[in-house]
């Protein structure tokens, strides 16, 4: 470069040549590295956002969506890291664009949720996504995706079948086994393509469980256990793929048998034989997980039947057995207002929905009064027959720490004449948890499980008087465990077993042997499900 200067006329005038050599000069705050750089430099574009989806269908490439809102997904990345906007845009076939701004860290998935309301059944519509840097740099767009609202619903009609439990709507037979035992039935679409399988539930429970069509418009067999005596119910809804059916099919009804027999050990619920276990969920439903009998559970990892309702209002929950003396293991329970009741069992899996009061005696009319009070108790066992009078029996202890026992009679009520027995006072202030699991010693007699507050568990063995022996510490670190109950055999080997809940809600069995030193073939506990952080008791 050169600049010409004019000099002054009184001389010659020459012409001088000037040249510039570059040189750097500060950069201007407005040219900076972008803030998401990870140093000084050039700010890099993001990348082409990628794993697009389209919730609940799933696929980028196109499919149908029910009556649901649809999420609209894609995974962002800047080289420069730090915050992008992922910039939505959808339209329906031949409409126009709209547009959404969501912010992500780059490596993140950014999504926005359009509402179910804002789109037309039967309308294809598309959508694709770019990121932009907070230097104002934006990728290119990312494929175009697309999804279909389908608002039908499937019609709700099936035909159902069953051998073992058939129709009993027009008056046909009853069933061929008795309740308790499992039975096929076969859920048929009876060729309505649309239909790609069922939903399903029997009894009191909601037709929540899944299961396919062999073929669309076909048929699917499910395994299910009746598990009380009379009548019950198959709940179905058909699923198309995208949505469920509005109505429910629930005109199959069976009529099913009672078992030969009563319960054989009061750790029974549905008359087969082995041990079940009942849950309360936090909202106060009972739950029947069916034990099979050799450590597992007949239905799985899953709740069998919700057997009962709105029991989160009591304040102590036992199963003594057959309580009424009609064969068939019934709870008892103390209400909110102190009152001691029991809900009588069916015999098959399920109980009573009202109440009976425990009488403690009869006024002048012939009426029964009934047993209140109970709210004084902070623990109630449920120990079998303590005293060895062939009646269940409970066993309490009150406010000021004195330990009770309260002679049942066999029939709902108490022992004639209706004496308790004082076991002692201040004997279990120590226990913060007792458990009645059976004879875990192996010596004839019931005993008792007693667990302190810092986890020592204690063996109180029990013997013909009546009066458990001193305390015996078997174990440590049981206080792990939030909830703790001994449920019988419930493995099948004729020894009376333990369970708990640890705090990530796994159940555990400790498998009872008279044999091993502590009492328990595997001290450590066998983990057998999860979730039951669901439940607040479990017994």
């Amino acid at each position: 470069m050169s600049l010409n200067r004019r000099l002054p006329r009184s001389g010659p005038l020459f012409i001088s040549t000037l040249v510039l050599l570059p040189f750097a000069l500060p950069q201007p705050a407005a040219y900076a590295a972008a803030p998401n750089s990870p140093g000084v430099g050039q700010n890099s574009a993001p990348s082409v956002p990628g794993n697009l989806s389209t919730g609940p269908a799933g696929p980028c490439s196109g499919g149908l969506i029910g009556r649901s809102d649809v999420t609209l997904l894609a995974t962002m990345h800047d080289p420069d890291g730090g915050l992008v906007t992922a910039r939505f845009a959808y339209w329906p076939t031949g409409g126009p664009e709209s547009v959404r701004n969501v912010s992500a860290t780059s490596g993140s998935t950014a999504l926005t949720v359009l509402s179910g309301s804002e789109l037309v059944h039967g309308v294809t519509y598309h959508w694709r996504v770019r990121a932009t840097d907070s230097g104002g740099l934006s990728s290119a767009w990312s494929e175009t995706c697309s999804f279909t609202l389908d608002r039908t619903l499937p019609d709700e009609d099936v035909t159902i079948t069953s051998v073992q439990y058939p129709d009993y709507n027009p008056g046909g037979a009853v069933s061929t086994v008795p309740a308790g035992t499992p039975g096929q039935f076969t859920i048929s679409a009876d060729g309505d393509t649309e239909v790609v399988g069922f939903y399903y539930g029997i009894d009191n429970d909601q037709p929540s469980r899944y299961v396919a069509a062999d073929v669309p418009g076909g048929s699917a067999t499910v395994t299910l256990t009746p598990v009380r005596s009379g009548p019950g119910i198959l709940h179905v809804r058909t699923f198309d793929g995208v949505n469920r059916s509005g109505e429910v099919d629930d005109d199959y009804r069976w009529f099913a048998t009672a078992p030969a027999g009563p319960h054989g050990s009061r750790g029974e619920v549905n008359a087969d034989g082995t041990t079940d276990i009942i849950g309360r969920t936090l909202g106060g439903h009972l739950c029947l997980h069916l034990g099979d009998g050799a450590g597992g559970f007949l239905d799985g990892n899953k709740c069998s039947l919700m057997i009962d309702y709105w029991r989160n209002g009591l304040l102590h929950l036992v199963r003594p057995g057959d309580w009424d003396g009609d064969g068939w293991n019934d709870l008892v329970a103390v209400q909110a207002d102190g009152d001691l009741v029991y809900f009588a069992g069916r015999g098959t899996g399920s109980f009573e929905a009202s109440a009976t009061e425990v009488p403690s005696g009869w006024d002048p009319d012939g009426i029964p009064v009934p047993t209140t009070n109970w709210d004084g108790y902070d623990l109630v066992v449920a120990p079998g027959d303590w005293d060895g009078d062939g009646a269940p029996d409970l066993i309490t202890r009150d406010a000021v720490g004195e330990v009770v026992v309260h002679r049942g009679n066999g029939f709902g009520g108490w022992a004639d004449p209706p004496t308790t027995i004082s076991l002692g006072t201040g004997i279990w202030d120590d226990f913060d948890t007792v458990l009645a699991p059976g004879d875990l010693d192996g010596d004839g007699h019931l005993d008792l499980l007693a667990r302190k507050p810092a986890g020592e568990l204690v063996l109180l063995s029990g013997a013909a008087t009546g009066t458990p022996a001193a305390g015996v510490q078997i174990g440590t670190g049981w206080d792990t465990y939030r909830l703790l109950f001994a449920p019988g055999d419930f493995d099948g080997d004729d020894s009376p077993d333990v369970m708990g809940v640890d705090a990530a809600g796994n159940l555990l069995v400790f498998y009872g042997d008279p044999t091993a030193p502590g009492y328990f073939g595997n001290p450590g506990g066998t983990t057998i499900d999860t979730g039951w952080n669901a439940f607040d008791k479990a017994f």
